[in-house]
């Protein structure tokens, strides 16, 4: 259980291609991505469905988010 800028939430998966390209994804919509100087909700907004992400993968300029949302599997892909 950690705090960020949105509230508490459980962080399940980290990844990071480098120092200043990492993501993190867990339960309440949290999927955020840090730029080497400041964290940034992607996605919807933290808390605002049920979604909770338990695995992200980065390569490129490519991020996979895998979670659920309720009884339903979710995707989510995200390019720069």
């Amino acid at each position: 259980n950690i705090p960020n800028r949105f509230g508490w939430s459980y962080i399940y998966t980290l990844r990071g291609q480098y120092s200043n390209d990492v993501m993190i994804g867990g339960e309440l919509n949290t999927l955020q991505h840090f730029n080497g100087y400041s964290w940034r909700q992607v996605g919807p907004p933290f808390n605002s469905t049920n979604y909770n992400w338990r695995k992200v993968e980065m390569k490129g300029n490519t991020a996979v988010a895998v979670g659920y949302r309720g009884s339903k599997a979710v995707v989510m892909i995200l390019k720069r």
